[in-house]
């Protein structure tokens, strides 16, 4: 009996001995923990916010004290029998001592144009020249003292406008001065076959009505980049 108990007790210390390796972690092959990578990201910036509001006041603020009602009586023959119609229209003073821009078809069969400036002052205005094609005139505001200056707006650069840039229609649509409306250049070098042979149109969605024709269309800056001649009332606003 003794050599059979030696046997057992030999299976059953060896069945240990493998449980026991079994269990046993066997640090020489087991790979070291990854390192600890700390990574730092920017800091994202701050959305950028614009004062618009801001940006139409200073430009608005330019230009409003330099923008003048047109008031032409223009002499129309009907019937044989001579008639003198008033009109109104805008224009923009350019210099300190009262030359303005307004629109040909404003004065170009005018007898005579007076002026309202900022002040509420009629004063009478005399035609300096005119362009058709264009559709330009240039008047020159007669002022009772000689050495007074007037306010004058600043002419921008045109040739810088592209579609999208934001525009302000300054008159007096329908008569109504002093008003502006805001928009964006659709075109800024559109040609217009029947109104202008040899000249580019600026193309804008900012509101352009009866009244506004020979007031300024200005930029951001407040600086002159066009004057208001064509409203077009069809199919949503377009003005030029």
């Amino acid at each position: 009996t003794k050599p059979k108990l030696a046997l057992l007790a030999g299976v059953v210390i060896s069945g240990i001995s493998i449980f026991t390796s079994c269990d046993k972690k066997d640090t020489a092959t087991s790979p070291p923990p990854p390192p600890k990578v700390e990574v730092t990201l920017p800091a994202q910036p701050l959305p950028r916010t614009i004062d618009f509001e801001s940006i139409i006041e200073n430009a608005k603020s330019k230009v409003f004290p330099a923008l003048v009602l047109v008031k032409p009586v223009l002499e129309e023959y009907e019937r044989g029998e001579r008639k003198q119609i008033q009109v109104l229209g805008s224009g923009v003073i350019i210099t300190p001592d009262g030359y303005a821009v307004t629109n040909n078809h404003m004065v170009e069969k005018a007898t005579r144009i007076k002026c309202v400036l900022y002040d509420r002052r009629m004063v009478s205005a005399k035609l300096i020249g005119r362009d058709k094609d264009t559709d330009l005139a240039l008047i020159k505001i007669e002022l009772t003292k000689p050495e007074e200056k007037l306010p004058l707006a600043e002419f921008g650069d045109s040739d810088k406008l592209e579609g999208g840039h934001f525009v302000m229609a300054l008159g007096a649509p329908w008569g109504y001065e002093r008003s502006i409306s805001l928009g964006i250049i659709g075109n800024p070098r559109r040609f217009l076959s029947g109104y202008s042979e040899y000249s580019l149109w600026i193309q804008t969605d900012a509101s352009i009505n009866p009244g506004n024709s020979g007031g300024p269309l200005i930029n951001t800056e407040g600086k002159i980049i066009g004057i208001n001649t064509l409203g077009h009332f069809f199919g949503g606003d377009m003005a030029f």
